[in-house]
Order: C-alpha cells, then structure tokens, then sequence
C-alpha cells in the first residue's frame, strides 16, 4: 500500500505487509530537543566553590523552586561536587532558612547560546558556610567521596508551580580546606491542559 502526501508532493510512505509504516528517523534527547526548538534547557548552579566551615554541621548549599505558572520544570539531572567525603541531604519545597531569607542569587545559564528566554525560578546559593534551611521534607540523600556524583532523573523529577529542591552538605570529617558545589540540569515542559 501506498499514502501520498496531502501537500501536493510527490513523496510517499511505504506500509507492508504487516501494517508496519516505514519511516527515517533520528532519536535525540527530550533535553536537546527541547533546548534546539524551544531554548527552554538550563542549567542552574551554585556558581563557585564554597568552602565549609572546619565542622560537621549540616549546611545548606543550594535552593532552586519553579516559579512558571504555565511549565513544569523537569530535572534531567543533579551533580554534586566536593574536595572531601560529604554526605548529602536533598530537601523538597522548603519554605525558610537563611539560604532562602539571604536570596544569594545562583548561576542560571540557557544551553541554547542562541535564545535569549530565561528562566523563570528562584535561584539561591550559600554566600557562606552555616546557611540553614527549613520547612521541606527529606527527598534524597548519598555520600560523595572526593570528586562527584552526577544522579540522572531523565526528567522524572518534576518541579510544578513553586516546587523546590534544596541541597545541603555535611562534612564527614570536619576540614576547613573541603570545597563543595552544585549543579541542576532543568527543561521547561508545558504543563498538560
């Protein structure tokens, strides 16, 4: 069997036997995808290395809350880095502490170069060591030894209209040379009418 095209050209598709249409395709990421055709991927992070205080405290890293009213943020993955062993913790929809209070604006960088869209969501990280957090429930946790740990959710974990994830880290052993940092990779999604 034969379909022509609607448009007036001469293109077909080919079905066989077994009602399988034949097509050419490419697979890529729903990341890329959405950053080459809506330039709405980014990455948000803490921006520079932040040393901790010589303790064994917990201390709050990192905030990142969607604040589109009309996309759901997707987290494609989160990376932790750290100079040391530290355990940590990751909190969903906190809603005080000094890491929120203090709005020590993060970095947010658009994948696509070419768009000029920004995202809409606070992004807060630590100006210091000893920022606390409050108010969320316990989401996630796991330990990095010295170097990262890059935890994909493939955007499973979804962020909706002032959603939040917030991430702390406490040292194993308390140093004052430990250097830690954090990294969230987020597509904008439309929300489902």
């Amino acid at each position: 069997m034969k379909i022509h095209s609607g448009a007036g050209t001469p293109y077909v598709a080919e079905v066989d036997s077994d009602l399988n249409l034949h097509v050419r395709a490419k697979t890529v990421h729903e990341a890329a995808d959405i950053s080459a055709n809506d330039g709405l991927s980014f990455e948000f992070a803490s921006g520079s290395y932040l040393t901790l205080s010589n303790d064994t405290n917990e201390h709050a890293i990192f905030y990142l809350k969607n604040t589109s009213t009309t996309h759901d943020m997707h987290i494609i993955s989160v990376r932790t880095c750290n100079t040391e062993v530290v355990k940590w913790l990751h909190y969903k929809n906190d809603t005080g502490g000094t890491l929120i209070s203090d709005a020590n604006p993060g970095t947010e960088s658009n994948h696509n170069f070419k768009s000029a869209n920004v995202a809409e969501a606070d992004v807060w990280a630590a100006g210091g060591s000893g920022k606390t957090r409050s108010g969320g429930t316990k989401f996630s946790q796991w330990i990095n030894g010295p170097g990262h740990s890059d935890v994909p959710y493939h955007g499973a974990l979804i962020l909706g209209t002032n959603n939040s994830l917030t991430q702390t880290a406490t040292a194993d052993v308390g140093l004052a040379t430990i250097e830690v940092c954090v990294r969230i990779h987020g597509v904008y999604v439309p929300k489902a009418s």
